[in-house]
Formats: C-alpha cells, structure tokens, sequence
C-alpha cells in the first residue's frame, strides 16, 4: 500500500481548482494528500467537490494568505494538523502508520528570492530546521521521523539547505543514515534530499533531455543565475528511507490532458504557474 502526495505552488491563481482536480485524479497519482501554496484564491469546496479531499484547518491558528494548504482523503485519526510556526509559513500534522508509530509532515513555503536574499532565506532556514528539532520536547514528539515538502524557494545545494544549522539536507543515503554530523562541537541531524537527482536537463542514465528544475526564471542580471531551479522539494528524515518510494518522485510536466511545458521543456506562456508541481509516495 502506498500513500500519495501532490505539492503545488499555484501562484495565486483563482479559478483554478479543475486545473489542482486533472493532477490529483490522474491515475499515477491518485493523491492522498495535497498541499497547495499560494492558494488563497482556491475555493476548498470545489476541491472537495471535484476530488474528494478535505481541507485541513484548524480554527483558532493565525492563518494569512502565506499560509500552506493541507487537503486529505485520510480520516482524521490518520492524517491530522497538529502545529503552525509563528510565521504562518509552515503547518505540521501528524500521519499515524502504524499503532503508536507516525511520521511528522511539514508543509513549508520559504520566501521567495523575488523579495528576500539567500542570507535571508538561511536565516529562516535556520529558525525552521530548529523549530523541528525541537519539536521532539516542546510539542511531545518522542521520535525523529520527519518529512518536509512545499516550496523551499532554495535549490539543493544553496547555505540553507546543506549547512548543519540549516536543513543540513545530503544528496547520499550512506551519510545521511549515519543520522547526524558533528559541527561546531554539536551534533546536527540529518535529512535526506533526494532532489539533487532532478537538477539538469539530461537523464544520466538515457542521455535523453528531460525536465531542468520545477520553476524558470531569467528577469535578472545575476551572474551566479542557474535559470531552471530545483525549488519544490521532499527531504526525509534518515528513519524513513526504507518506507520512501523512490521511484514516485516526479516534477510534473503534464497533467494527462496537456504538457505544462513545451516541446523544449520551457514553461508555457500561458502556464498554469511559475512553479510545476511534484508527487511522491510512501510505503505505508
């Protein structure tokens, strides 16, 4: 058995629910759970109308437009929201697979390079990855099984995402199951980011041209600009990696009517978003 995931930042998109329903109900997805960002134009009724999932909410937390959305097709002894960070950015429920045994599932938006720089994105990066781990005394949370996923707004090799008081998030299995690494006389937990697999346009396996990154951008003069971005992420906890469907991972480009992008793999002018959406599955 597995459970799907869909993430998606919709760009504020309003009218858009058929669009969120032909990702949700396609028949490699199927997805269980969905968190959208960027979504405060989305009617949650007309989600629900068109692909069964509820909206997750919880009435007295501070919610803003920032705030990530969490849909779910699981009842709520299973899938439930349980914390929100002071920022509204990010939202944390609590999955149960097992008796006794769950995983912690953060639904993130980090800001944007458009109105932060990446000092400031490491700084938030930095509040985030020890607002988790401390949530293991502060909200009771007696294990280390984290997964993350949203719009990082980072790509995978940038000062948030790898240093050890950031996300501290490795491209290789063998050193994040060694759990942590000690920096600094500390010791830092590990997460898994399986996402540096997806930067480049070439699969290495075929040779053959495949998506570069799940959002373009151009309109600076950056020198250090990598155009195609690995933004939209999953990273996992090392005590979840033999339940991870590796295989599922997949930045969207299609939603089994219409490409997203176009022949060359560029975003279409008329795109759906400024970001393409991504799914991935658990063994549970």
């Amino acid at each position: 058995m597995a459970t799907s995931f869909l993430h998606w930042n919709i760009n504020r998109k309003a009218g858009f629910e058929n669009e969120v329903a032909k990702l949700v109900n396609m028949d490699d997805i199927k997805a269980d759970i969905l968190l959208l960002v960027e979504a405060e134009n989305v009617d949650d009724n007309e989600i629900n109308k068109l692909t069964g999932l509820t909206r997750l909410k919880v009435e007295d937390w501070k919610e803003t437009e920032l705030t990530p959305r969490f849909y779910s097709k699981l009842p709520l002894d299973v899938f439930q929201l349980f914390e929100i960070h002071d920022s509204s950015r990010y939202v944390f429920a609590r999955l149960n697979i097992a008796e006794e045994k769950e995983i912690i599932i953060c639904g993130l938006h980090i800001p944007s390079k458009l109105t932060v720089n990446e000092k400031t994105q490491y700084s938030d990066a930095r509040q985030i990855a020890l607002f988790i781990s401390d949530m293991k005394t502060r909200s009771n949370v007696g294990h280390n099984r984290f997964l993350v996923f949203g719009d990082f707004n980072m790509n995978p090799f940038e000062p948030g995402m790898i240093e050890p008081d950031g996300f501290n998030a490795v491209l290789s299995t063998t050193e994040a199951l060694n759990e942590q690494r000690t920096e600094f006389y500390k010791k830092f937990d590990y997460f898994y980011n399986p996402m540096w697999s997806y930067l480049g346009d070439r699969n290495y396996l075929t040779g053959d041209l495949k998506l570069a990154g799940s959002y373009y951008f151009r309109k600076t003069r950056d020198v250090t600009l990598t155009f195609w971005n690995v933004f939209d992420k999953v990273i996992i906890r090392p005590s979840i990696i033999d339940i991870f469907d590796f295989s599922s991972i997949k930045i969207i480009d299609d939603n089994g009517i219409e490409k997203l992008v176009t022949t060359d793999f560029q975003l279409r002018d008329d795109s759906f978003s400024d970001h393409l959406p991504l799914t991935f599955k658990l063994f549970i």
